[in-house]
């Protein structure tokens, strides 16, 4: 298993990622559909910047993602994150990916100062 951020070089197969998961499970989806144009703009969108999100892949196929936030308080400094969104398809649960993927988090919050 490799993780990759999202970027405009792997855009194409997180919306691959999407689109399984929309059919395997769209309760889960939070939306009816996805905007691949407006996923493709916002990857380059300034204002997206401090939204990342990790790929878990496997054979170069996206099987997992976790979505974060870094933001901090002006009052007392204190620097924060948090996760709006973990989700892996459904055949590849209980093998490790969430764990990981919150791992590559930790990682990233560490880095940032966190």
């Amino acid at each position: 298993m490799t993780f990759q951020k999202l970027s405009q070089n792997n855009v194409e197969l997180y919306l691959d990622y999407l689109k399984l998961a929309m059919q395997q499970e769209p309760y889960m989806m939070t939306a009816d559909f996805f905007d691949e144009d407006g996923i493709r703009k916002r990857i380059a969108d300034p204002f997206f910047q401090n939204t990342t999100s990790i790929l878990a892949l496997e054979d170069d196929v996206v099987v997992g993602r976790i979505e974060f936030h870094f933001y901090g308080c002006m009052q007392d400094g204190c620097k924060m994150a948090y996760v709006d969104w973990v989700y892996v398809l459904p055949e590849h649960r209980h093998k490790g990916v969430a764990q990981n993927l919150f791992r590559e988090f930790e990682t990233a919050c560490n880095a940032f100062g966190i």
